[in-house]
């Protein structure tokens, strides 16, 4: 698609920019924007949803990184950011000792992460390794490209026999958009299960649980594209996604999942993701007492 059609299809606001023409190539890009703010909507879609906001403890400014990888030397001349899809294009050309035109840059991987600066380490809130494709600066766009959004969390505790029990709950939903711009997750569906001594991480055991259980009894609900959110080993996730680690017992995650970390500790209130974890977590707890 040439870029005219494209930033017509856009229909929002766009930012520019231009690079010299003399910066050497490069094979990742990096595009940080601070004072990041999420347009998500209350369970019902009608209204959004803002932070709360402490008097004598201010929020850290929240920041979001998008790193493309695009598996090859480029020298990159333009930038597009359409601010309300919130998609990144990126103009420019291979590098090679062949002159070649301008082009569209699509075909590249990137990571989008969110996060706020701590002392020691920052507190990652949210992340997603794309596959090849579009790239986005926000969670709840990305999340919007999906059929349905799968978020898991499992609480775990010994039993007085000492046995361990796990408790996993899942919530499955529509990501759904109002005037393309703030998000909710409609028509959802909740799950739990109940194991003792599972085996592994219990996280993943609940995860592999829910899915056997939901392809068995409810398959259409995992048809098409499935992001799924989870809030364990967050240094996995990029493996997992990238089919390079197995998933559970051997397994890889299966096709047509693409996999989303996301914390409870934080950004409930802000992000999608992290209200869904957040969620789980505490419909996990409940059950578990």
């Amino acid at each position: 698609m040439r870029l005219e059609k494209m930033l017509e299809a856009a229909k929002g606001q766009v930012l520019f920019q231009r690079f010299p023409e003399d910066m050497p190539p490069a094979q990742i890009l990096e595009i940080t924007l601070s004072g990041v703010k999420s347009n998500m909507l209350d369970a019902e879609g009608l209204m959004l949803v803002f932070p709360k906001q402490q008097a004598n403890q201010p929020r850290n400014e929240r920041f979001s990184k998008l790193e493309i990888d695009f598996g090859k030397k480029v020298k990159i001349q333009e930038i597009y950011a359409n601010l309300t899809t919130s998609e990144i294009i990126c103009i420019g050309q291979i590098h090679s000792p062949i002159i070649v035109a301008n082009g569209h840059l699509g075909d590249a991987r990137s990571a989008l992460t969110t996060y706020y600066a701590r002392k020691n380490k920052n507190k990652i809130l949210h992340a997603y390794f794309q596959l090849p494709g579009s790239h986005f600066l926000g969670i709840e766009k990305v999340l919007a490209t999906y059929d349905q959004a799968f978020c898991v969390d499992t609480n775990s505790a010994v039993a007085r026999d000492s046995r361990k029990v796990a408790v996993t709950t899942a919530i499955i939903g529509k990501p759904k958009t109002l005037a393309e711009s703030a998000m909710y997750i409609g028509e959802t569906t909740e799950y739990q299960c109940v194991a003792y001594d599972p085996p592994g991480n219990p996280e993943i055991h609940g995860i592999w649980m829910c899915f056997c259980h939901i392809y068995k009894e409810r398959p259409a609900l995992l048809e098409n594209r499935i992001a799924l959110i989870t809030d364990t080993e967050y240094d996995r996730i990029k493996g997992w996604q990238s089919r390079s680690d197995p998933f559970f017992e051997g397994w890889m995650l299966p096709e047509g999942i693409d996999i989303f970390y996301a914390t409870s500790d934080a950004g409930g209130d802000e992000f999608a993701p992290n209200r869904l974890i957040k969620t789980c977590d505490q419909l996990s707890a409940k059950k578990m007492k």
